[in-house]
């Protein structure tokens, strides 16, 4: 599997348990990709190599990899009034290839997908940015957002 399929198994993750897909901002899959590299085993802890940024763990990767697909018609972008950044969310094409994909998942892979795909859709923005954080405390060094960082 290439580095753009686990992106697409990531955002389409909903799908494959009979739920809908929704559109998620950069900072949600940047976190997503990072957890499942992180709780990961095998292809996944080498997906992305993330760095300490403005917002936690980064790497520029992403936003190539999400253009491509999109370029490829499997993820819609949709712009977002005021903002330089787009949402982006898996197509009927992406829901059915990230199906065909996801029957060559080991089953704790799927888990660790599910489970990324939980943690960063079911808390707000600070909430998301201090669990990071705390668990992940060396991606917090450059944080611009003080009120996420961990108290020393």
């Amino acid at each position: 599997m290439q580095r753009e399929d686990w992106l697409l198994l990531f955002l389409a993750a909903p799908a494959r348990t009979g739920n809908r897909a929704r559109s998620l901002e950069p900072l949600r899959i940047m976190k997503g990709l990072f957890l499942m590299s992180q709780r990961g085993q095998g292809p996944l802890k080498d997906l992305y190599t993330f760095k300490p940024y403005d917002y936690g763990p980064f790497t520029s990767e992403i936003y190539s990899d999400l253009d491509s697909l999109a370029s490829s018609g499997l993820v819609a972008q949709e712009a977002v009034g005021g903002r330089s950044w787009r949402m982006y969310r898996p197509t009927i094409d992406g829901i059915e290839r990230a199906a065909d994909l996801a029957a060559q998942l080991d089953p704790s892979e799927e888990q660790t997908i599910g489970e990324a795909y939980a943690f960063v859709t079911s808390r707000g923005f600070l909430r998301l940015l201090r669990d990071i954080y705390v668990e992940y405390p060396t991606y917090a060094v450059n944080t611009v957002v003080q009120d996420a960082a961990p108290k020393s």
